[in-house]
């Protein structure tokens, strides 16, 4: 972040990384524990639809993010061996 911070905010993708990024992420992974280690919790369908809602908006702002660091030489090069 610190090293991408201004091109992730030309983008408008900091405050989205910050916020729904995260946060959608410890959301899956925590359902995802929930699922893989059950103790009897079952999901309502409110639950299910708001997962699904949100993973929409972080897979779009996530896709936003790899985009721009496939875009910048520097990254690049370092990730993905071009």
């Amino acid at each position: 972040m610190a090293e991408y911070g201004e091109q992730l905010n030309d983008e408008k993708l900091k405050n989205a990384f910050n916020g729904v990024v995260r946060l959608t992420f410890e959301q899956i992974r925590f359902t995802r524990n929930e699922i893989a280690h059950p103790k009897g919790r079952e999901f309502t369908w409110n639950e299910v639809s708001g997962l699904l809602h949100n993973f929409v908006q972080y897979f779009g702002y996530s896709n936003g993010v790899i985009a721009l660091l496939r875009s910048n030489k520097k990254t690049t090069q370092e990730t993905w061996g071009q």
